[in-house]
């Protein structure tokens, strides 16, 4: 079964996606099938380590207070098709530097006109990524009416109350 975790980071580049997004988690990504690594998109100092990387569990696993796993509640054949799509960006995504830009720009100006940006094939934010892997395969929305760009990473919860099994 495909799962996700959402995060809740502690130090300042958590505490400013979580307050420039309005949102209780700083980060979110897949968990792979052996439970002890993770596959997100994530910015990091240097370039060439950030984007879509398979990455250890271990540091999120440390502080279950501040950790949500999620079942994906989709089929068998559609979680498998989620994560092998998410693994076919290893290497190949950058992190959405753009998109953070317009979270800060909304909050600062209030005005959305970043809401329609058009998706920049191969980059994305920890929660673009999943809501993106998740629509190419299953068409599911995430939030009826929204673009997968706007989705924080605290909305990935939804998935958890819309879990059928």
């Amino acid at each position: 079964m495909a799962k996700i975790f959402l995060w809740s980071g502690r130090n300042p580049l958590a505490w400013s996606i979580k307050y420039f997004t309005d949102s209780k988690r700083s980060h979110c990504g897949f968990i792979l099938d052996t439970n002890e690594e993770i596959i997100d998109s994530d910015w990091r100092w240097f370039p060439w380590s950030s984007g879509v990387l398979i990455r250890d569990f271990a540091q999120y696993k440390k502080y279950p207070d501040r950790l949500k796993i999620i079942d994906l509640p989709f089929t068998d054949e559609q979680n498998k098709e989620i994560i092998d799509l998410a693994t076919s960006y290893v290497g190949h995504a950058y992190y959405d530097l753009p998109l953070v830009a317009s979270f800060v720009w909304e909050w600062w100006s209030g005005d959305k006109a970043f809401n329609n940006m058009k998706h920049r094939e191969n980059a994305f934010t920890c929660s673009e990524f999943v809501a993106y892997c998740i629509n190419k395969v299953t068409g599911h929305p995430i939030i009826e009416g929204r673009s997968i760009q706007s989705i924080r990473p605290h909305e990935l919860g939804v998935l958890d109350e819309q879990r059928t099994t």
